[in-house]
């Protein structure tokens, strides 16, 4: 869980409270530096923005967030990789729009040689403007990066939660799980 956690709830804004247990492993997956303005959520479920705090076991909070930022229900991205610098600005704006959850996948058309997989890979940095975007937002909580697929791998994958999942293919809506 990327999620940054209160360890006691806020009575109050301009206060320091520590974080939860365990909170560590978050801060390293935001790569959270001393001062910088976060999401916290408290045990009640509230939702704080406040500033790392030296020793990064406490924050100063200075505002309670009326809604959560994060969406209510899960937003899978399952996205064909596009040539070129568009994937960068595809993840980017998925983030933003509240993808909860993108997964990459190699078609036959991922790249011009159609040979699978990119002459290029540039997933390495895919983390990082995925953890980039989701600090500007001020996001809650990190979006799951799913390692890349080739789109035969995904569509052999059981659908998250039961869910009913869609392929539109040349205007002809497909079922493909349910």
């Amino acid at each position: 869980m990327t999620r940054l956690r209160l360890a006691v709830d806020p009575q109050a804004p301009e206060c320091d409270l520590p974080l939860a247990p365990g909170s560590a492993s978050a801060l390293a997956a935001w790569q959270a530096r001393v001062g910088e303005i976060l999401t916290f959520q408290a045990p009640d479920g509230t939702f704080w923005r406040g500033r790392l705090l030296p020793g990064e076991a406490s924050a100063r909070l200075f505002q309670r967030l009326e809604a959560s930022p994060e969406p209510a229900a899960p937003r899978r991205l399952w996205q064909a990789v596009p040539d070129r610098e568009r994937m960068e600005w595809i993840l980017q704006k998925a983030v933003e729009l509240g993808a909860t959850e993108i997964r990459p996948l190699f078609t036959a058309r991922s790249n011009q040689s159609g040979q699978g997989r990119p002459r290029q890979d540039k997933s390495a940095t895919w983390g990082r403007i995925v953890r980039d975007a989701a600090r500007q937002c001020r996001r809650a909580e990190l979006p799951v990066l799913a390692p890349p697929l080739t789109l035969e791998e995904a569509l052999a994958l059981p659908a998250p939660g039961g869910e009913r999942v869609w392929l539109e293919v040349a205007g002809a809506r497909q079922s493909l799980a349910s």
